[in-house]
């Protein structure tokens, strides 16, 4: 695909930030999709608009060969709001980009949506739902699910400092899941790896990192790296926690520090499902003490 249009969402969030930098110098021309106006540079032709209004995009899809999705709304808020941008909003962007000729479609999507239940997670059930959209189109598609994405301005490494800092760390349901935490960089060479193909097959791979490790060990690790010192983990009642923050959220959300969903990484194994992609990239991927130490060197 190189000096074919790319058509790039969330491309100034936490994922979209990195893959343009990997693509810097890639002679491929990037059109990216902001809320806000961006000033323009070399390679990238940033266009104001929202997914919510196809007529704000519309005409910059023409001429482009493939969609990367990244946008969508995380952290905090209600279940309306996730339906509105994360599923409304990726149907929108679906149907204009077959009216306009696209024919690859890159959907990132989140581990998330393999947990076994999500009743109390409307994030997870909104990309669950969304990817369904992107199976049903007429485009060629791919889906990537990553897991634990870390970088230094990771919403989830931000919350794991704040964590690791306290005199005593609390570990929901004593951090007794597995994760597998994948570098941001990592998940940006994954994207491009894919968009350079040039093809999308159906398929749906999860993008994890080289180790699978308790989310215990995880925080510990990240304790000794902020602090010097591994010890200081508190277990906690997971399900009580989940059940307290579930009958706060309709009055407290906006001040809440975390949602009852939000806590299903600490009830669920956030792990990737092998694959033959993922096993050839293995030795290239970023280990996660050398990761953490990394983050923790950087503030």
């Amino acid at each position: 695909m190189s000096g074919e249009n790319l058509f790039l969402t969330g491309a100034s969030g936490f994922i979209g930030r990195h893959l343009l930098e990997r693509m810097d110098g890639s002679g491929r021309a990037t059109v990216c999709l902001s809320r806000q106006a961006k000033p323009e540079q070399a390679g990238v032709r940033w266009v104001q608009g929202d997914l919510e209004d196809p007529t704000s995009f519309s005409a910059a899809l023409e001429g482009c060969e493939a969609v990367v999705h990244l946008a969508a709304l995380t952290g905090k808020a209600r279940a309306a709001e996730y339906e509105r941008i994360n599923v409304e909003g990726t149907r929108s962007l679906l149907e204009a980009s077959r009216r306009a000729g696209v024919k690859r479609f890159l959907y990132v999507s989140t581990i998330a949506t393999h947990y076994p239940e999500k009743r109390r997670y409307p994030y997870a059930r909104s990309k669950e739902r969304a990817e369904g959209l992107v199976r049903a189109s007429s485009l060629e598609w791919t889906i990537l699910r990553p897991t634990i994405v870390l970088g230094r301005d990771a919403p989830i490494w931000i919350s794991l400092c704040k964590l690791a800092r306290m005199p005593l760390t609390p570990v929901f349901g004593g951090g007794k899941v597995h994760v597998q935490p994948v570098a941001v960089r990592d998940v940006a060479d994954c994207i491009l790896t894919w968009v350079r193909r040039g093809r999308m097959r159906g398929e749906e791979i999860d993008v994890g990192g080289p180790e699978v490790l308790s989310f215990r060990d995880l925080l510990g690790r990240t304790r000794r790296a902020l602090r010097g010192k591994q010890s200081g983990l508190l277990p906690v009642p997971l399900k009580s926690s989940m059940a307290a923050l579930s009958l706060l959220e309709p009055f407290f959300l906006g001040v809440l520090p975390l949602t009852a969903g939000q806590l299903y990484a600490f009830r669920y194994d956030s792990t990737a499902q092998p694959s033959d992609f993922m096993i050839q990239r293995r030795d290239r991927l970023m280990r996660i003490d050398a990761l953490i130490e990394e983050l923790a060197s950087d503030g």
